[in-house]
């Protein structure tokens, strides 16, 4: 059986989006290349939830690490590139509630090599990435979600920012990083923090 249809994790996810083993195989049997196989779940994944329009998201961040190939399936693809202080990034990491336990360097590492390649893919297709500050958006979820829109080349309608819940960013990184380790983060991040305006 192919890791498609026999990992868990993937499982729970079609569950969650409401798409049984039986649609999936279907799926995946008719699906002739990557792109056709994420528009046919996509279509799926709406019927099954009533959802009406034609744009999607996905908010997975290993994304970053397929943004090459995403961009080659869609042509005019547009990116968000939403991003923490990497004090509260490192900290997430090396607590492993979401991701597997990373070590201090391992985590810094983490964070250095996504910035790095939203920053040659920004410098290379310009006008197809959005830095969104999560920060930001949580402080004026309204105002970023204009800006948001306007991106992505959508009205932005009267109402905006009804019903949204946000929460502060948190910064866990105060109980849960030494001084010692917020001194090494920002020693070996510096300029890569500053850009993104973080000191």
């Amino acid at each position: 059986m192919r890791i498609q249809e026999s990992n868990g994790t993937l499982k729970q996810h079609r569950h969650m989006d409401g798409i049984g083993d039986h649609e999936y195989a279907e799926i995946l049997s008719k699906a002739t290349s990557r792109r056709d196989l994420q528009d046919r779940y996509a279509e799926f994944f709406l019927e099954a939830n009533g959802v009406e329009g034609k744009r999607w998201f996905d908010k997975t961040p290993q994304n970053v690490y397929g943004m090459l190939l995403l961009s080659a399936m869609y042509p005019g693809v547009k990116f968000l590139h939403i991003h923490r202080h990497p004090f509260n990034v490192v900290a997430s990491l090396k607590a492993g509630k979401v991701m597997a336990r990373h070590s201090l360097l391992g985590a810094i590492n983490t964070w250095l090599e996504a910035i790095a390649i939203v920053q040659q893919f920004e410098s290379a297709w310009p006008g197809q990435l959005l830095n969104v500050s999560y920060e930001r958006l949580t402080q004026d979820p309204q105002g970023e979600m204009a800006r948001i829109l306007t991106f992505l080349g959508e009205e932005t309608p009267d109402e905006i920012g009804t019903g949204i819940r946000v929460h502060a960013e948190k910064n866990k990184y105060l109980k849960q990083l030494t001084a010692e380790e917020v001194a090494a983060i920002r020693d070996l991040l510096g300029d890569r923090m500053s850009r993104y305006g973080y000191e």
